[in-house]
């Protein structure tokens, strides 16, 4: 990790050869330290515990007190919502004072998101370039100060998938298998992504995600917790989490997350369901959205097999933000997964079709933010809509930019 950092930032010296680079980039550093400031404060000297670090901590506490992971909560109330192997990790943070873990965090989060920049502009043009690292950023920059605020994981979920793309690419399968079961373990979603490797065939890189999955989901916790109590606790996690979150409203309402995170009128939720379901009303709008999420599939799958591999990550890319618009949940953190496929569109930023889809995202973000009735529509979703377009038509008429 320490030299792929360091190359990261020498890659950086280098291009500053401007004065507007040099301007951007010291504008970059200010956003950084303010939001390592606003980071601490709402987790340590804030009223109220607004961090999901501090509901990291009480879990990983949990771990070394023996008690339910699932009822721990940080004083503002908010559960523990992730797999059992997450907390395992979060026993570490439990074992330094709140401010060290929270700035820790904070700073383990810079560095996997400049890692995981590197790696995608190294898939996407195998060269460096200021602009394309820049607008890439730019295009992520809500969904990043969402998430340090708040001490998401979600910079540690981009870390893993776009490693599993990136290694797997280059060939080295154990290296991304064991990054796709981290991830998978972490938020269970992207085992989604296995879709795309079992139409490619690539029977040995899904061997061998299944196997880390079993490994880390329930061979290692079970030294740690035990074999009975880790099945308690993925039990506990399908019930308490996955259940809820794949039912129809009457169960997501008896849920005790309703409220912290599955409620579909919560305004933050930009997935197709909860768009659908806060314009319309309607129990059917989750049949509706599921029908268009799998109408969006087999159109991915067609046009993976069609054009083989010479589109690999634009239908990779279209994945990521296929996966963001039909999950139960889709906050704007969550949206660091659009990386690469910024990066990707980016690229590709002198064809005035891909310019008109990413400034009318940039535009939804910058409107959703102060205005409500933006945010109840849903208008971020409805772009990233245009975003996932503008990649499977890539897909079937461009290759991929390093190819």
């Amino acid at each position: 990790m320490a030299g792929n950092l360091m190359n990261y930032f020498s890659t950086i010296r280098t291009n500053l050869d401007t004065v507007p680079k040099k301007i951007l980039t010291g504008l970059l550093a200010v956003l950084i330290l303010v939001m390592g400031f606003v980071t601490v404060h709402r987790a340590v000297f804030s009223k109220s515990q607004r961090s999901d670090v501090t509901v990291y901590i009480a879990a990983g506490q949990a771990v070394w007190n023996g008690t339910d992971i699932y009822k721990a909560q940080n004083a503002r109330g908010w559960l523990y919502v992730y797999p059992p192997p997450f907390a395992l990790v979060c026993a570490l943070l439990a074992l330094v004072p709140v401010w060290v873990s929270v700035l820790g965090w904070y700073l383990m989060s810079l560095g996997l998101l400049a890692w995981t920049m590197h790696l995608c502009v190294k898939m996407v043009t195998g060269k460096n370039q200021f602009w394309l690292y820049f607008l890439a950023f730019v295009f992520i920059a809500p969904a990043f100060i969402q998430n340090t605020a708040e001490g998401q994981a979600s910079i540690l979920m981009l870390w893993l998938v776009t490693g599993a793309i990136c290694w797997e690419l280059d060939g080295r399968n154990i290296r991304a298998a064991l990054c796709l079961a981290g991830a998978i373990l972490l938020k269970a979603f992207p085992v989604a992504l296995l879709a795309f490797y079992l139409w490619r065939r690539r029977w040995r890189f899904i061997v061998w995600t299944l196997g880390a999955v079993l490994v880390g989901g329930l061979i290692l916790p079970a030294i740690f917790f035990g074999w009975q109590r880790n099945l308690t606790y993925w039990k506990e996690w399908t019930t308490i989490v996955a259940g809820p979150s794949l039912g129809d409203n009457a169960e997501r309402a008896a849920s005790q997350l309703n409220g912290q995170l599955l409620d579909f009128g919560k305004r933050d939720n930009y997935a197709l369901p909860a768009i659908l379901w806060r314009v319309t009303h309607r129990e059917e709008s989750r049949l509706i959205a599921n029908g268009l999420g799998l109408i969006m599939a087999v159109i991915m799958l067609l046009v993976a097999g069609w054009q083989r591999k010479r589109n690999e990550l634009w239908i990779i890319s279209a994945g990521l933000v296929w996966l963001l618009l039909i999950l139960p949940v889709s906050q704007l953190h969550y949206h660091l997964l659009l990386l690469l496929p910024v990066t990707m569109l980016v690229s590709q930023r002198k064809s005035r079709p891909v310019q008109i889809v990413l400034i009318g995202y940039a535009i939804a973000n910058l409107v959703t933010l102060p205005w409500s009735a933006a945010q109840n529509a849903g208008i971020i979703g409805w772009a990233m809509l245009a975003l996932w377009g503008a990649l499977v038509v890539l897909a079937a008429t461009t290759e991929t930019p390093r190819e």
